[in-house]
């Protein structure tokens, strides 16, 4: 599970980046003020994680689709690195991430490490951060559930789910069945 390293220490962004410039082995995220640390994905995540960017790029392009590792900053006091995430706007090369927009749609793959992190303080970040869309994929359940800013209760898919881009009206419409069956 994804744990604070100190119950006494609040968290900047700023201070995670200086503590942890570069880590291969661990992922390092700040929401409000709490330090959240989570070891390297399964395989199945990372194989949920790249079919669901495929997807999304598929639908948005490269330049709008991403996947982890970006340190996204979504308030002054949070730092997160969401599984894949769409944004309005192509990035180009020169972009920072302090820089980028929020996100239209963030996702993230439970894995057990991140399950209580990503079901609780990062889906309220999500939510109070007016993101419209945030999906958890439970890999284990074969779900998924979509929640929105105004949301008390997520919106639990087992068989289709279906995100249309504002922008270009695009569609990414999954067989949920089909997609964990083939991942």
């Amino acid at each position: 599970m994804a744990m604070p390293a100190s119950a006494h220490t609040y968290w900047t962004p700023a201070a995670v980046l200086a503590e942890f410039p570069e880590s291969n082995h661990t992922r390092h995220e700040c929401v409000d003020g709490e330090l959240l640390v989570s070891p390297v994905p399964r395989v199945a995540h990372e194989l949920v994680v790249t079919e669901l960017c495929a997807l999304f790029v598929e639908c948005v392009g490269r330049r709008r689709a991403l996947r982890a590792l970006a340190d996204l900053r979504l308030t002054a006091d949070s730092l997160v690195q969401p599984d894949v995430f769409v944004l309005e706007h192509a990035l180009v090369g020169r972009a920072q991430w302090a820089e980028v927009p929020r996100p239209l749609v963030i996702i993230e793959v439970l894995s057990p490490s991140t399950a209580l992190a990503d079901r609780g303080r990062k889906r309220r970040l999500y939510q109070r951060s007016g993101v419209p869309e945030y999906w958890i994929v439970d890999f284990d359940a074969r779900c998924i559930e979509r929640w929105t800013p105004e949301a008390y209760s997520p919106d639990v898919r087992r068989n289709r789910i279906a995100w249309t881009d504002p922008v270009s009206g695009a569609t990414v419409d999954i067989d949920l069945p089909a997609f964990f069956a083939s991942v």
